[in-house]
């Protein structure tokens, strides 16, 4: 595995994160589980995303997944300490002509003790049998409402993409083929209270 930086402390990838046979195999989970349009793809939301998400939960996966990735992770998040990657995955499914418009991501709390919140995306491309869909990064909300693009990845199976989520970013169209990605988040949690 190794560490790419593409925007310090922002953007950075972990290239053979993920065997071809284990991307495989998570294709084969994800349409065992079965894909469903979610409600982000109704008239009032398709003009932001255009794709189809199945759902997981996963303990071990996630378990497994931080085991790989936590010496390559920030340790800390503002006053947070690196926890573990959140257990609730998502598939999500993009046929030509499916998309993500530009956007960022939300944060995730968990209100437990201590109270756990994700600074962090955590995203694997599973396939390569595809053109298009791209992951393109914006400078500001400005750029990409003009498509004034920062800088694009390349979908690579097996690799992980991981970034802050307050990057706006977008997953381009796909023009052909079928593209597959895992997402799910990286969780920070609040220091112990004295």
């Amino acid at each position: 595995m190794e560490k790419v930086e593409i925007m310090e402390d922002r953007i950075f990838l972990l290239k053979d994160f993920v065997s071809e046979r284990q991307c495989e195999d998570l294709i084969r989970q994800s349409e065992d589980i079965g894909y469903e349009v979610g409600n982000f793809t109704d008239t009032e939301h398709v003009h932001v995303r255009h794709n189809v998400c199945a759902l997981l939960e996963d303990e071990t996966l996630a378990a497994s997944f931080f085991d790989r990735a936590q010496p390559h992770l920030p340790p800390k998040m503002e006053e947070r300490s690196l926890h573990r990657l959140y257990d609730g995955f998502r598939f999500y499914r993009y046929d030509k002509g499916q998309y993500f418009k530009p956007h960022r991501d939300g944060a995730k709390m968990l209100f437990r003790r201590p109270v756990q919140q994700s600074y962090l995306t955590f995203m694997i491309y599973l396939n390569a049998h595809f053109e298009g869909g791209e992951t393109n990064f914006f400078a500001t909300m400005l750029d990409a409402r003009f498509g004034h693009v920062l800088l694009g990845v390349k979908p690579e199976p097996g690799t992980a993409l991981i970034f802050k989520h307050d990057v706006w970013h977008e997953g381009a169209a796909v023009t052909s083929g079928r593209k597959y990605t895992l997402r799910t988040d990286v969780m920070y949690v609040d220091p112990p209270r004295r």
